[in-house]
């Protein structure tokens, strides 16, 4: 990702449409929640969003992050401190809506895009997630990887993995 004047670009090496559209649609959908001006659009296979100010917050702001994204409405599947900013005015804001998304939604995510959500909140998202939301999270992955069906990308995970992250 890079900056341009008052927007970020964000250009992948191997775009995936889907999940371009994925990633504008929740960066709309979060800025019409909060009435924030501005927009994200496409622009020649570019995502182009606003850019936001600030500085990468501590792993304890992360999960303020996740709580009040979660109380707009919005969960996070890699809830990480490079994917939210602190800005100036002292919120925590997320940056990357890659795997943002609306836990009433689940059913109209795109596969690649819920199979990376899974992936990534296994690998360690769960570490970010508040413990009054855990509850919450497990049911959105395990929605998820019910709706994945036979492709389900736990099966690319370990026993001691799935058992950290509460999925066993």
């Amino acid at each position: 990702m890079e900056q341009h004047k008052d927007r970020a670009i964000k250009s992948l090496f191997q775009p995936d449409p889907k999940a371009l559209m994925h990633e504008m649609n929740m960066w709309n959908d979060y800025l019409h929640t909060v009435g924030h001006g501005g927009e994200a659009y496409m622009e020649r296979g570019q995502l182009s969003m606003p850019y936001i100010h600030g500085e990468t917050p501590t792993h304890l702001e992360v999960k303020e992050g996740v709580q009040q994204l979660f109380n707009q409405g919005f969960m996070i599947g890699d809830p990480a401190p490079n994917n939210f900013k602190r800005t100036p005015e002292g919120q925590v804001v997320p940056v990357d809506f890659g795997q943002v998304f609306r836990p009433q939604n689940i059913h109209t995510l795109e596969p690649t895009v819920m199979g990376e959500i899974v992936r990534d909140y296994v690998k360690g998202g769960f570490r970010a997630i508040p413990e009054s939301l855990q509850a919450d999270y497990r049911d959105a992955i395990k929605a998820m990887v019910k709706k994945s069906g036979s492709n389900n990308p736990l099966k690319q995970m370990n026993v001691r993995q799935l058992a950290r992250a509460g999925l066993l």
